[in-house]
């Protein structure tokens, strides 16, 4: 278990029960920061539509073209998870309207490969059909290091 993304998940809110027919974006978001936790990226895969577009902006090397698919956007994101360890994160700013959400929040950590020591802000823009991710779009800010 990835402490740091548990608490990111919590930070979203109190947990509901699975029974429900339909679940609100931000319990859905909450879940999938909990599959990410428990390194469970079938589970994450499971939150993702078939034809689902993730753009990323603000990072160094990262290509401007969107990535379109399931099976892309999968392995992007545990790549990129398994990537960092992070130690502290925190939601900022959470809005849900309808089938969209948008969160403001910072991630603190390292790059365990490195032990190189990452902090960022990030805007995450989700759009969701038929309660999982169709359109995720992320600016990703760097922010001054800190003492971890």
């Amino acid at each position: 278990m990835r402490p740091a993304f548990e608490s990111f998940a919590a930070a979203l809110g109190a947990p509901r029960p699975m029974v429900e027919s339909h679940i609100p974006p931000v319990a859905l978001l909450q879940d999938f920061y909990r599959a990410i936790a428990r390194r469970d990226y079938a589970a994450v895969g499971a939150f993702l539509t078939h034809d689902v577009t993730f753009e990323l902006s603000g990072l160094p090397g990262v290509p401007p073209e969107p990535l379109v698919g399931y099976d892309t956007v999968l392995a992007a994101f545990q790549a990129s998870f398994e990537a960092i360890e992070p130690v502290e994160s925190k939601v900022e700013t959470l809005v849900s309207r309808g089938n969209q959400l948008v969160l403001i929040a910072t991630d603190r950590g390292t790059y365990p490969a490195t032990s190189t020591p990452y902090s960022v802000r990030f805007i995450l823009e989700l759009t969701f059909r038929e309660q999982q991710m169709s359109h995720i779009r992320e600016w990703v800010f760097p922010l001054p290091q800190s003492p971890l």
